[in-house]
């Protein structure tokens, strides 16, 4: 933490644009009245959560069914691909697709992970889900920060984005320390069953946001 804290005071940021310095930042009540920012932090946040939740939960599932270290490890090994590798192409997808189609899809595969592993616990459907589970957070993750940069003004740059990192990775946060104890409390279908509604929630917010203008500064203003 102190190498990477100095890193960063050392790191030679760009200085403010004449944009980011011509007008002041609104108030954060004026920013989160916006329902397209509303709908890129919540399918950020909760893409960001579900994906932590489960795959924390994942390996003490594999544990409990008596999968060696070894199977684990390679089981989080190919989520891990699963949730970089399509970064070579999620930002030609969403030039061609738009944002909100992509976090859609997203959300659908974070859906399809959840009804794989409702069939069972064999290794392959630890394998399939959780490559699923990569791929739809970096839909929903990507989409969601590219839909973000589209609700707000320079000079509110700073703000906005504070307040999405604080929210996706207080989201984050909480769903890693929650997976061991909901795991052991509600055990591992449960578990997963239970962020359906809030994938649900993500999906609804964009369909409602995508009906709305996404550029509603002009009219705060």
């Amino acid at each position: 933490y102190v190498l990477t804290t100095l890193l960063i005071y050392f790191l030679p940021l760009k200085p403010l644009s004449v944009d980011e310095r011509a007008s002041s930042p609104r108030s954060y009540g004026q920013l989160l009245r916006q329902p397209s920012l509303i709908g890129a932090i919540a399918a950020g946040a909760i893409g960001y959560g579900v994906m932590v939740l489960i795959m924390t939960a994942t390996p003490l599932a594999m544990h409990s069914g008596g999968f060696k270290f070894g199977d684990t490890a390679i089981v989080i090994q190919w989520h891990v691909l699963g949730m970089f590798l399509p970064s070579f192409l999620t930002g030609k997808l969403i030039s061609r697709f738009g944002s909100y189609a992509i976090i859609q899809l997203g959300c659908v595969l974070l859906l399809a992970c959840i009804v794989i592993n409702q069939l069972g616990q064999s290794y392959s459907i630890y394998m399939v889900a959780l490559i699923l589970l990569g791929v739809g957070w970096n839909f929903t993750f990507i989409g969601a920060t590219t839909l973000l940069t589209q609700c707000y003004e320079p000079a509110d740059k700073a703000r906005v984005q504070g307040v999405n990192d604080l929210i996706v990775f207080s989201f984050s946060a909480a769903a890693s320390v929650l997976a061991g104890y909901w795991h052991n409390l509600f055990g591992w279908e449960m578990l997963n069953l239970m962020m359906v509604p809030a994938i649900v929630v993500a999906m609804l917010a964009l369909i409602v946001t995508q009906r709305r203008p996404i550029k509603e500064m002009s009219a705060l203003n």
